[in-house]
This record gives C-alpha cells, structure tokens and sequence, in this order.
C-alpha cells in the first residue's frame, strides 16, 4: 500500500510539518462540458512562490492512511535557483506497521523552468534508498544510487523534468479544454513519458470549501509496463493549486486531498523554458 501511494505522492508532494487551516481563492464554477477537441501540445513554463505550502491527506481504496506535503524553499543567492521539496509517511499510528516514507528534493532553476539536481530519499521496511539526478553543462546527465558511482545516462532530452518539477511547470499557466501536454519525466535512471489533457472546471468539495479546479486526465507509461492512469485538478485561478489527484495503483484507487494551504503574494520572476 505505502509503495503504491508513494508512485502517485511524490510528484505531488513535503518536509510533514503542522499547518494551520489555509485558505484557497477560487472562482464561481463553470458548469462541466465535454470537449471533442483535437488536442494540441503546449509548452511548458514555471511559475513558484518560494514559502509556498500545502498539506495532503492520502487515501488508498477510501481509507486515510498518510499525510504528505509540497514546500517551496528560499531561492539561493545566485537568485534563480530553488528547492521544491515533496514528502509522504503513514499516519503516526500506522507507521509500525508500515515502516515507509519518500522524499524528494528538486532544485530547479526558475528561469529556465528545469531542475538542475533532483535528490530522492526513501525508506522502505526500515532500508533506505537515496538517488541523486545531476543535470551537467552540456546537456548530459548523471545519476548516483546509494551513494555508488556515478552512471553517465547520455544527453538530456530537451525538457525533461524530474515529477516535481513537471507539476509546477504544469501550475504556470490556464489550459484550454482540449489541450494536450506530453512531458518526459526522469525518476533515477527510469525515463517515464506523461501525457496530460485538459479538460474543463468543475466544483470540488474540499476540506477548505468548494473550489472550482480545472481537470486533467493523464497517463504515466514507463518502457515496457502498462500506462497507469491518474486525474489532477487544479484551482481555476491564477495560483493554479495542486487540489487533488487521483490514480490507480495496483492496490486500487489512491486519492490525495488538500487539507492545508498557504502561500506569500509575490511570485518569483519567471521566463519561458528552454528546449
């Protein structure tokens, strides 16, 4: 179960810190409409908030059974670089049951909307698994795993993204119902294809009131495995807030639902992503 929800948490989730009830701005709900449009690609870009921070309750078959988070750390001093920082553990009272949690760190240079280093953490029935992603000058990129050599993976496909990343990059900006967005997604030495379309607003009822959030139906597919599918709802406002996802596993349904939410006003300033 804590394997499965770790797959679908990570790219959406931090550091487990206790918030206080946040707010979500939200729109008045359009009403839900399907579309016949041929989709199109879209190129991405990155919008951050850096002291962004959301909580998450985890939900596998219906049952609460994890908490998880997303954090935007303080840009460094160069100015442009920043850490988004995503994390998932059981419930306190699950945790001796099942000895898991997942964290990773993206250090993404917000000019360009691509990360420079990815560094992953996870602990699994008390055995602790790192990988460290490097993205060198010149294109080419090295992974390290569990602190061994580190492996040459060739050049770097032009916009690949680690899954934290890719989330943010996907916040930057309103999608017309229709539309399709196709991103290469690295996670260790594994490359993953993710296909996205959007689709149209609807009104959730959520722990923090009814929002009205903008649907996308994706696909997660890795080299010689079935695609696994998911749906993501972001708010229909300009902050673009991860709201929920859900996606099956093969424990069944795993669902992620925003419990807590709180941002600073000023973005960091941003330019188009390099390809």
């Amino acid at each position: 179960m804590w394997r499965a929800a770790a797959v679908l948490a990570v790219p959406v989730l931090t550091t487990l810190q206790p918030h206080g009830p946040g707010r979500v701005a939200h729109k008045p709900a359009r009403a839900l409409e399907r579309t016949a449009a041929a989709p199109a690609k879209t190129e991405l870009a990155t919008q951050v908030f850096p002291g962004e921070s959301l909580t998450y309750r985890i939900s596998i078959r219906g049952i609460e059974s994890a908490r998880g988070a997303l954090a935007v750390g303080k840009p460094k001093k160069s100015g442009k670089v920043v850490a988004l920082r995503g994390a998932v553990e059981p419930l306190p009272l699950l945790r001796g049951l099942a000895p898991f949690s997942a964290e990773m760190v993206s250090y993404l240079d917000s000019r360009a909307g691509l990360p420079q280093r990815t560094v992953s953490n996870r602990t699994v029935d008390k055995k602790a698994l790192r990988s460290e992603t490097r993205y060198l000058p010149g294109g080419g990129i090295e992974v390290r795993v569990d602190g061994g050599r580190p492996i040459r993976l060739g050049q770097r496909p032009a916009g690949t993204h680690d899954a934290l990343s890719a989330l943010f990059s996907l916040r930057s900006r309103a999608h017309k119902p229709g539309e399709r967005i196709d991103i290469v997604v690295l996670e260790g030495r594994q490359r993953h294809r993710v296909q996205v379309v959007a689709g149209e607003v609807e009104t959730l009822n959520t722990t923090v009131g009814a929002l009205s959030a903008q649907r996308y139906a994706g696909s997660w597919r890795q080299p010689g495995r079935k695609p696994r599918a998911f749906a993501l709802w972001l708010s229909a406002d300009d902050a673009r807030i991860p709201v929920r996802l859900e996606g099956d596993t093969r424990l069944g349904l795993a669902r992620f639902d925003l419990i807590a939410y709180s941002r600073p006003e000023t973005p960091m300033p941003r330019r188009s992503a390099r390809r």
